[in-house]
């Protein structure tokens, strides 16, 4: 149960930390010399942030409900969220799309994805934040 808790508050500090660059992106403008450094450190805290999210929903499912994975990559742990009822169809969506973001902007950067990418985060934050503050262990 403390892997648990140590992965949780991980998780709530990296969330606090994306909130954070996310407030700072919604006032930067566009074109500012700023924004582009500002916007890929989000790009950065966002990955940060899934995997987090991913890590600690693979460890809450084999803790909390018993479910036993034979691989462990995001997306099976996604559906297995799903099937446990820990997450929704909607959340399953948008995190199976956060997912796919993270993949493609850890091995590719390209102005036109980060663009692209950017404008997801702010969801992808909410739909995590909620989940969070429903198991919320604390």
């Amino acid at each position: 149960m403390e892997i648990l808790k140590v992965k949780f508050k991980s998780l709530k500090m990296a969330l606090k930390k994306l909130d954070e660059i996310l407030k700072i992106l919604k006032e930067t403008e566009k074109d500012s010399f700023f924004y582009k450094p500002i916007r890929d450190g989000t790009i950065k805290r966002f990955e940060y942030t899934i995997d987090s999210f991913w890590k600690f929903i693979n460890i809450y499912l084999e803790i909390e409900k018993g479910v036993v994975f034979n691989g462990t990559s995001p997306k099976e742990i996604l559906k297995a969220a799903l099937k446990n009822k820990l997450i929704n169809d909607d959340e399953y969506l948008s995190l199976f799309n956060a997912v796919s973001d993270r993949n493609i902007t850890s091995h590719i950067y390209n102005e036109n994805i980060a663009k692209n990418v950017v404008k997801n985060i702010f969801n992808y934050y909410q739909v995590i934040l909620n989940i969070v503050n429903r198991i919320d262990l604390y």
